[in-house]
């Protein structure tokens, strides 16, 4: 019987811990891994269709009025804005805020021959995949 109990109580404290605190923080830990990783490939590498290929869900969302919503326009507008508008850009993240399936991000983007500009970057995670991204900068 206390055998039984204790194998009862492991498997309860196995399953409070896949939801408590611990799996939240590394679930949101392994997100913020999955935009930086991209960010890094899309602003640093320029590599912008490996990195949709590696880190985008197939219902991505843009809300950048001036790039086509879905995947496609996406690797589309950073292709240019990467290899010709600004060749020399490169992203330099300050901090990362990640809750749930949302990571926040604080980086500055230098972006030669013009000034370097701040932004923030909120994107959606689902299963592991960028879902949605909004985006801000300033000058």
């Amino acid at each position: 019987m206390r055998k039984c109990l204790l194998a009862l109580f492991s498997v309860a404290l196995t399953a409070c811990a896949s939801t408590g605190p611990v799996a939240r923080a590394a679930q949101a830990q392994q997100n913020t891994a999955v935009v930086l990783a991209f960010l890094d490939m899309v602003f640093n590498r320029h590599d912008v269709e490996t990195a949709f290929k590696l880190y985008v869900g197939t219902e991505y969302r843009q809300h950048n009025p001036t790039v086509a919503d879905g995947k496609a326009g996406a690797i589309q507008g950073l292709t240019r804005v990467t290899h010709e508008t600004y060749p020399e850009l490169r992203q330099e993240v300050k901090r990362t805020i990640s809750q749930g399936d949302l990571v926040a991000v604080h980086s500055r983007c230098a972006m030669p021959p013009i000034a370097a500009a701040a932004g923030g970057l909120l994107s959606l995670i689902c299963s592991g995949l960028c879902m949605d991204v909004s985006s801000s900068t300033g000058m």
